[in-house]
């Protein structure tokens, strides 16, 4: 066998397995089950008043049937509005988003006006998808308004505890905005997380 023969084999070989792992790795990240997103909001105690708007920002199209924005307003109208306990007031399923190469990224845009006209309403957030190994980021970040969040002032969460992100502090009549980010980094493995947000709304009747 010439030189140019064994060239031709050699280079052959070469494409065959870099065929074979591409397709290994492109399989691993189209059999990937998914990032399975609910949020829930809940009262932790009484005179919670709110209006919240929430939105699906950025990400794969969603499962059929599913809606990209919700409105809950919560008043004095609404039941538990006045018991001083835990309640869940609403929940908004968004059901499992598959993230890929294409598409790395999920953001959930949410928004709280303190109805209270006596007391500030305070937000936390817990229980978000949360990775150790740092496949799947989460970053957030606070504002004013929506037209002034800036990718720069993302803050990346390092736990999943409810302290992991900050507490935001609605003053009477006021509106904050809040934004979760959800970016898959690497795809060498089937992943499966569960992102359930959880909102927990109280008024603070010592300010």
């Amino acid at each position: 066998m010439n030189n140019k023969s064994r060239l031709w084999i050699t280079v052959a070989m070469l494409v065959i397995m870099l065929c074979a792992l591409t397709f290994g790795v492109v399989s691993v990240a189209t059999s990937n089950k998914g990032v399975a997103n609910t949020t829930v909001f809940v009262s932790g105690n009484e005179n919670v008043f709110v209006d919240i708007n929430a939105k699906y920002f950025k990400g794969p199209e969603l499962p059929s049937g599913t809606l990209n924005t919700v409105n809950y307003k919560i008043d004095k109208k609404t039941e538990g509005a006045f018991d001083d306990k835990e309640i869940e007031l609403a929940k908004w399923e968004l059901g499992k988003i598959n993230l890929s190469y294409n598409e790395q990224e999920i953001e959930m845009r949410y928004s709280f006006r303190n109805l209270n006209a006596e007391y500030p309403l305070k937000v936390s957030t817990s229980n978000f998808a949360f990775d150790s190994e740092g496949r799947l980021q989460t970053f957030y970040e606070i504002a004013d308004s929506e037209e002034s969040f800036d990718d720069e002032r993302l803050i990346k969460v390092e736990s999943q505890d409810q302290d992991a992100i900050q507490t935001m502090e609605i003053p009477v009549g006021t509106i904050k905005y809040i934004r979760i980010k959800f970016k898959l980094t690497k795809f060498n493995k089937r992943f499966e997380f569960n992102n359930s947000i959880k909102f927990l709304l109280e008024v603070d009747l010592n300010k």
